[in-house]
């Protein structure tokens, strides 16, 4: 089977177009800069490095995920203040 000569130059086209694109985060960094960083970008996800060493790849659902759940968080630290009913002040 041979190989048209277009069709290697179009897949090498891709990979040099796709190399240029790839969007990095740090182990280090919050889930809120990534996900900054993702919109930024137009990218869906990134490439986790960890002393220079790729250690993963994190995905915006993951993301989303993560941030759902601290919303989640919040929400009931907010619901227990504003239904918070103080006992009686203490009498001296």
């Amino acid at each position: 089977m041979s190989v048209s000569y277009g069709f290697i130059a179009r897949l090498r086209y891709d990979v040099n177009h796709l190399a240029q694109r790839l969007v990095l985060a740090n182990s280090d960094e919050s889930y809120e800069t990534c996900l900054r960083r993702m919109q930024q970008s137009h990218v869906r996800h990134l490439i986790v490095l960890d002393q220079n060493r790729m250690s993963g790849v994190v995905s915006l659902r993951d993301l989303m995920a993560v941030d759902l759940n601290e919303k989640a968080e919040e929400l009931s630290l907010l619901n227990a203040y504003v239904h918070h009913i103080p006992g009686p002040a203490p009498t001296s």
